[in-house]
Order: structure tokens, then sequence, then C-alpha cells
């Protein structure tokens, strides 16, 4: 439990880092925007789970309503009605994650620039956690987290299949098939279910053999993941069993996961129609469609890329921190009086 004088502290860190964070998106002319916190649709990722809430309606009928897990829909919205480079500080909310890095409501940063693509963008992304770094060393409760990214070399770069097989020794399939992949954890000795999906599959890798030993890196871009885990992204045009995205991991910590974002309206929906299939395969909560947010796509979504970065666990690393809730002013840990891991 954090002391009145650690509070404080950290809420001084944040405060720095949040004047960081919007100076660095000013410099490059982007506005900054503000969606609801509350939306009529939930997100249909199978990993995703919604907070549900309901409001009354002057002629008494009650409307579901759901905590949004990013400003995902709405900024994308944005986009289609013309703004080019926008960015959002705002809390995001995820029923059911509450770990020493996982909270039901954090802070998060998403931002999107037009005509970008997934390199740039990887790019951009290094460059904000260094100006980061670079704006706050003078900060003694951060100054050792700059330090750590000051000092390092060009982020690497390794795609999911290097790291799985030079962190974990699992050799993962070219085309990520999932007979393949199976087998591959088989060989392992990675436990898995016989009713894991893709996603599933591979995440036990990435969570067990993985990420425990990324923290070898100050920071490494993780890339060319399998289509079944981004549905919002572009496919790879040589290789569409792949995902245009990335995961950028600080301290073996994820913090930020970015997208050529998918603007193809078709495609779209008979991806989230396949995730709602598999939902209800799994006797998982029922979705509806955010149609809104389809027909934007309908309309024209530019070509554009797209990026979430965690910004508590941004702080986190910075500070040298391993709980999420020590950064955060009064979390659920401690307004329960604590929990076991």
């Amino acid at each position: 439990m954090s002391t009145g004088s650690e509070r404080v502290a950290w809420q001084r860190a944040r405060s720095s880092l949040l004047a960081v964070l919007r100076a660095f998106f000013a410099e490059r002319d982007f506005c900054e925007v503000s969606t609801p916190c509350l939306a009529r649709h939930a997100d249909p990722a199978l990993h995703l789970d919604s907070f549900r809430t309901s409001t009354s309606l002057p002629d008494g009928r009650e409307v579901e309503l759901f905590l949004p897990t990013s400003p995902e829909f709405f900024m994308k919205r944005l986009l289609v009605d013309g703004l080019e480079r926008i960015y959002q500080i705002c809390p995001f909310f995820r029923r059911g994650e509450l770990s020493p890095r996982h909270h039901p409501q954090f802070t998060g940063l998403e931002w999107y620039q037009v005509g970008m693509g997934l390199e740039q963008l990887m790019a951009q992304t290094e460059l904000l956690v260094r100006h980061c770094a670079a704006g706050l060393q003078e900060n003694l409760l951060l100054a050792a987290g700059c330090r750590k990214i000051l000092q390092a070399a060009a982020f690497p770069r390794l795609t999911l299949r290097q790291a799985c097989r030079e962190l974990a020794g699992v050799e993962l399939p070219e085309d990520f098939a999932e007979a393949g992949v199976r087998r591959a954890l088989a060989e392992a000795g990675v436990y898995h279910a016989a009713d894991d999906g893709l996603d599933d599959l591979v995440n036990r890798v990435l969570i067990e053999r993985v990420e425990p030993r990324l923290n070898r890196y100050p920071a490494v871009f993780i890339s060319e993941y399998p289509a079944a885990m981004a549905a919002l992204a572009r496919l790879d045009p040589a290789r569409p069993w792949l995902a245009e995205r990335f995961e950028l991991y600080l301290g073996g910590m994820e913090i930020a996961n970015g997208y050529h974002e998918l603007g193809d309206a078709r495609q779209q929906r008979r991806r989230f129609e396949e995730q709602l299939r598999l939902r209800k395969s799994r006797r998982l909560p029922e979705v509806a469609l955010d149609e809104a947010f389809l027909r934007a796509l309908e309309q024209g979504l530019p070509d554009c890329s797209g990026c979430a970065l965690g910004v508590d666990r941004l702080l986190m690393f910075l500070g040298g921190e391993d709980r999420i809730a020590r950064v955060l002013a009064f979390s659920l840990e401690e307004e329960l009086g604590g929990f076991s891991d």
C-alpha cells in the first residue's frame, strides 16, 4: 500500500509524463481528441471482456452501454470525417484484468496518422519513448529508467517466430497453421488445451516462455503476428497469413501495440463475424457489431497506422516499479485490501 508521500511523488511524475507526451504530439501538429466513455457497442475480440452498464431514456426504455476497452472505433470515425493526425489520452476499461501489471481501468494513449506505414510507426513509437526519457531524466523517481532508454542503441526488432525460436526454443511454422503450431508446442513441452485456438496457442508460448526472457532488452519490437491475432490490422500482401502489427516491450513488459489499420469494410465485417462465431462457441458474452463503425469504413478510412500505449506501464518502467497499483493514485488492489497474484 502506498504512503501519502509516495502517492504524491507518483502523481507528480505522472503529470510530468502527460505534459511531455502532449508536447510530443503538439510539435507534430496532432489534434488531441476526446471520445465517449459510454459506447453502444463493444469490441468483439475474444480476449477482451467489456464492462456493461445501462441508462434510462426519456421514454422509459433501458439501453445497454459499454465502457470502451479502447477509443479505437470512435477515433477511426474521426479519421473518416477528415482529421489526419489525432491522439487521445483517456481511461481504458477491461473487465477481469487485475494483476501486478493489469488494472480494470488504466490510462492509455492512442494515436493515428494518415499516410503512415507500419515501419514509420515503429520509428515514431521509438522516438516517442526516447522523447519521454529525455524530458523526464531530471525526475529522481524516473531517472534510472530514463537512462536505460537514452543509453540503449536503436531498439532491436524481432519477428514473432524469431523471438519464439531464439528465446524459447520453439520453432513455429512459417504459415502459423494451427496443426503445426500445436506440434511445435508439444515438442517444446508447452502445455496447451485441446480447445485452444491459434491465438491461445501462440499466447501460451509468448507469456510462458518468451516474455520472461525479453527483460534482457531495455526495449524491443516484436512484429509479424498471425492474422488471427490482429482482427483490426491489414494483412501482409505477400504473406496474407501475417498481420501488419507490432508490439513494443520495455524491460520485458508489453507497452505498446501498433497496426497498419484495416480499411476494408467487408473484410472487417467478416473478421468481426468470425469473432462472434468463436465467442458463441466458447460461451462468451454476446456483443452486437458496431454498425456505425462499419458504415464509417464503407465511406473510406484513409490509409493510416495507429498505436495504443499504456501510460501507467510506461510510468512503471521509467520508475523501476513492478506493480501497476503503485503508480496509480488509487487502485482496486488498495481499495480491496490486497489480493493474491
